[in-house]
């Protein structure tokens, strides 16, 4: 089913994507994982001199993770590494939306990853469409409190967003897979990268691309604004918990900032990353801003 049918003594089991091996595994290691299992038993079924070694397993391994473990994306890319080689088709990820194309036969929605998202798109409503376009200013994931503030906006016409629409719309989004929890991370949610690319054009077809990125940048400077006080007064557990999985969202808002000139938020935000990464004793990587 594309998304729970919430009827009665209804079981939902959800399919998540393949495993992917981690990076710096052998290659029997890396065949053992379900993604990279599946990309050589495709490719093989089209190429039979086709095999992974060595020199390729990182690119294989990465080529696996930048898909998201995704099963069609996967079968869709093995067609093209038969034809033109793993480090080719790995080179090419950057336009994944409109270069993996699927064998003949397949359903049309399943022509190519972009018709896929398309079709699954279609069948979400206005609303829930303006939240998921909306969030793909996050990287590294969010949390209910940052999605509020970032999918709703309080000067839009002819009615904005509330608060309990806009967690209701989230929770529509994960019903239909266009939004994934954190196992690792209870209270958190992300988008696979593949669904945060199709996010990034529906944002830009709506037209919100600057507004929305502001926002998402102004919304982490303002959660930052406590932070100083709250390393005084909280636990290190509990202000790491806080502060610390949003490393990667001050990191992309501060880098929307530094082409932004709003000198305001790109110093809070330069601040907010400095912290964070002396917190986690990291390399200041503000640095390199």
């Amino acid at each position: 089913s594309q998304a729970p049918l919430h009827v009665t003594h209804e079981t939902v089991y959800r399919l998540t994507p393949l495993e992917v091996p981690q990076v710096g595994v052998s290659a029997t290691e890396a065949a053992e994982s379900g993604a990279m299992a599946l990309l050589v038993r495709r490719v093989v079924a089209l190429d039979p001199d086709f095999a992974l070694n060595e020199a390729g397993l990182a690119t294989a391994v990465d080529l696996c993770r930048q898909l998201d473990g995704l099963p069609l994306a996967i079968e869709m890319a093995a067609a093209r590494v038969a034809t033109l080689g793993l480090d080719e088709v790995h080179r090419q990820l950057g336009q994944r939306l409109r270069m993996l194309k699927d064998v003949r036969g397949a359903l049309a929605r399943h022509h190519t990853l972009r018709s896929m998202f398309d079709w699954s798109h279609g069948l979400l409503s206005p609303l829930e469409r303006k939240v998921f376009r909306r969030l793909h200013p996050f990287e590294g994931g969010f949390t209910v409190a940052l999605m509020v503030r970032v999918a709703c906006d309080p000067d839009e016409v002819p009615a904005p967003l509330d608060e309990w629409q806009a967690i209701d719309l989230l929770d529509a989004l994960v019903d239909k897979s266009f939004v994934q929890r954190s196992a690792d991370a209870p209270g958190r949610f992300f988008l696979l990268e593949n669904a945060r690319n199709y996010a990034a054009l529906q944002l830009a077809e709506a037209g919100e691309v600057a507004a929305v990125h502001r926002r998402h940048a102004h919304v982490l400077a303002s959660w930052f604004d406590s932070a100083q006080v709250d390393a005084g007064r909280m636990r290190d557990a509990d202000w790491s918990a806080r502060y610390v999985p949003e490393r990667h969202n001050v990191r992309a808002g501060l880098a929307w900032a530094c082409t932004a000139h709003e000198p305001d938020v790109l110093a809070s935000l330069a601040a907010a990353l400095a912290q964070i990464d002396a917190f986690a004793h990291l390399g200041a990587e503000v640095l390199q801003f």
